[in-house]
């Protein structure tokens, strides 16, 4: 019978190494994760830019002061259908 209890060198060692192999193993899991969040990000960004140029467009045509124009109908919107989707025409 072995009186003094406790880890030997071994066992420690044998632990601290699975213990490293579980961290590089979250660390690569984490990084693979931010990696495929930017590349979603920058793909959506080509998405979300659309509406928000047309947010300033509206925005600037709104502000627009128009000289000598009767009743302020100078511009005219036709709702129209190009390749299946809704768009409008603006003259």
């Amino acid at each position: 019978m072995r009186r003094n209890s406790g880890f030997t060198l071994l066992e420690i060692m044998v632990a601290l190494a699975l213990l490293g192999l579980l961290t590089v193993g979250a660390y690569t899991v984490a990084v693979g994760t931010m990696k495929a969040k930017t590349r979603i990000d920058e793909a959506a960004a080509v998405y979300t830019a659309g509406p928000q140029i047309l947010d300033l467009v509206e925005r600037d045509l709104r502000g627009a002061y128009l000289h000598g124009v009767k009743d302020l109908k100078a511009l005219k919107a036709i709702r129209q259908s190009l390749g299946g989707a809704e768009c409008s025409l603006l003259d």
